[in-house]
């Protein structure tokens, strides 16, 4: 099932008292529906390859049953513009094994850096909080794109260092 309701004025509702299972979706598309929370009905939602959740009010760190959502078939993914802090016990490395395009810029993303799946080619992450080293992880990457807004790599501090108002931007060949 495909579902498109993004930028629309509606409000979804994340909460229900229905036992009513959701639908399987492979297509899933809520951005700037004024979500506060990630919805529930997300959990078992093993086969979504297409996630667009930007633009909404989500607040707080990413849970940890997100990460189970689409683990071998999501290939994209955007959780842009949201109040979003860090996450509920992360990976070492995102657990999306198909993931090509990955977006959580302009949110509240503390600590360091996340590594994502080797298969992405898209990773944008810039007007966050984060700090700390560039994970080594990163470079098992064959192809990536990583794009900010701005660069300021603090070199005398160490080569990896990142500064910690500023995101970097990364092409990998």
């Amino acid at each position: 099932m495909y579902l498109r309701l993004s930028f629309n004025k509606l409000s979804v509702l994340t909460k229900t008292n229905s036992s009513a299972s959701p639908p399987k979706l492979i297509s899933l598309w809520l951005a700037s529906c004024n979500l506060g929370q990630f919805p529930k009905f997300l959990q078992g939602q093993d086969g979504l390859m297409y996630l667009d959740l930007a633009f909404n009010n989500i607040h707080g760190q990413i849970p940890q049953w997100f990460w189970k959502i689409g683990t071998q078939t999501l290939l994209y993914l955007d959780l842009a513009h949201n109040f979003l802090t860090g996450f509920d016990q992360p990976p070492s490395v995102l657990p999306w094994s198909s993931l090509l395009a990955l977006n959580m810029s302009s949110n509240r993303l503390n600590g360091s850096l996340p590594v994502p799946p080797f298969s992405t080619l898209l990773y944008t992450i810039s007007d966050n909080s984060l700090s700390g080293e560039i994970p080594s992880l990163i470079c098992n990457l064959s192809l990536l794109q990583v794009s900010a807004q701005a660069e300021k790599i603090d070199r005398s501090k160490g080569e990896n260092k990142l500064d910690t108002e500023h995101m970097f931007f990364l092409i990998k060949i």
